[in-house]
């Protein structure tokens, strides 16, 4: 089981270091590299985790896995995840990095969810709002989902503003049902 506070600690630490050598964004795309080879290959992360095999094992299954791809510096970070027993801890450093890049940058993150594809000016016009609403860059990442039926969904980190038609029929039978009820009694 992954320990998210120890992970948030790796991130920070690897953010701190990435900043200092000006390798933010290149730092980013070598945890997804590692991310991505780990998810293709299940027997490396369970060998990086198994109890019995040697650290100096570890150290070299980490060198051929990742030397041709990824920098020392990053190297050095994978040994000391394995040494510490947190290389299971790799894909929420990375999510940790990912957001304290964005705060970093200046960048906000939005997913909106529609029933119906969005065209090129919708697009630019809610990001445009994004953005000055919360007065970052923003990145949308348009969805389809046809079981909301109409309107929208858009989350902006923790905040979801919910205007899909589906929510508001619920929402409308949720009251309808209360004015019956007080209608009977």
């Amino acid at each position: 089981m992954v320990n998210r506070k120890a992970a948030r600690r790796y991130a920070r630490a690897l953010f701190g270091f990435a900043v200092g050598q000006n390798l933010v964004e290149q730092v980013g795309r070598e945890l997804d590299t590692v991310c991505q080879a780990l998810e293709a290959m299940p027997e490396l992360a369970l060998l990086l985790r198994h109890p019995l095999l040697g650290r100096q094992a570890k150290d070299d299954l980490v060198r051929v896995a990742f030397g041709e791809t990824v920098s020392a510096g990053m190297l050095t970070f994978l040994d000391l995840l394995v040494e510490n027993r947190r290389a299971d801890a790799v894909p929420a450093v990375r999510e940790t990095y990912a957001e304290l890049s964005d705060q970093y940058q200046g960048i906000v993150r939005a997913e909106v969810q529609t029933a119906v594809p969005l065209t090129n000016d919708e697009v630019q016009r809610l990001k445009s709002l994004i953005e000055r609403t919360f007065g970052k860059q923003a990145v949308l990442k348009a969805l389809v989902k046809p079981e909301i039926l109409g309107g929208a969904k858009v989350r902006v980190g923790d905040l979801l503003l919910d205007g899909s038609l589906k929510t508001r029929l619920e929402v409308m039978r949720d009251h309808l049902k209360q004015v019956r009820l007080r209608a009977a009694s």
